[in-house]
């Protein structure tokens, strides 16, 4: 059937949604940045990898990079519910990794306990912003060493000197969308409209695979 060049699917079948389920997708959609993303490397247990894609989709973002040596990882195991709705990459090395971010004008910040570390809350917003989380038990591999930007660490005073790296994500994450918001304008914060209308219509493919025309 001929479809109408000029028309995204968003606008032809989201009149058929539900209005609360129209209007909230939008709303989300709305809500999302490519300014802030998520990188996951080597983390193994599929629990923390599921808290860290619920927690981007809960902060509006859309990009997730999961950098994985075990060739059986499969995304859609473990991000049971919010996979649909984020945009997950997933890479064999760290080198193709980092290649590709800084060929997006990403700078990388790896999450890093360590005395040369920034604290979390000096990280700089006005560039795009790569954050990385390494693995569960090794940390943040030294092969990212060439090309990041800096590391941080998230301040605390408790007796405890580390926190699940889900944890660390979220607050993270909340830290850096909230501070964007602030220093930001929407214009450099959020998806612009072309992208928020291929975004609706990816969601729309994936949750309607077969819409009525």
């Amino acid at each position: 059937s001929m479809q109408t060049p000029n028309k995204s699917l968003w606008e032809k079948f989201s009149p058929t949604l539900q209005e609360k389920r129209r209007d909230k997708m939008h709303a989300v959609a709305s809500n999302r940045t490519k300014h802030i993303r998520l990188v996951l490397q080597d983390i193994h247990d599929p629990h923390n990898i599921s808290a860290c894609l619920r927690s981007a989709d809960a902060f509006g973002i859309q990009e997730i990079d999961i950098i994985s040596y075990d060739k059986k990882f499969k995304v859609s195991s473990v991000a049971k519910g919010c996979h649909d709705w984020l945009t997950l990459n997933t890479y064999d090395s760290i080198a193709e990794c980092s290649k590709n971010l800084k060929e997006q004008g990403f700078k990388l910040f790896a999450a890093m306990p360590s005395t040369k570390t920034s604290n979390l809350h000096d990280l700089e917003v006005r560039h795009p912003l790569a954050i990385i989380f390494g693995n569960e038990h090794a940390g943040v591999s030294d092969k990212w060493n060439n090309s990041l930007d800096g590391y941080f660490a998230i301040p605390m005073v408790g007796f405890v000197d580390s926190l699940n790296i889900s944890v660390s994500a979220a607050i993270t994450m909340q830290h850096l969308t909230q501070k964007c918001l602030k220093e930001l304008s929407g214009e450099q914060f959020f998806l612009n409209d072309k992208q928020r209308l291929n975004l609706l219509d990816h969601w729309l493919k994936k949750k309607y695979p077969n819409p009525k025309s």
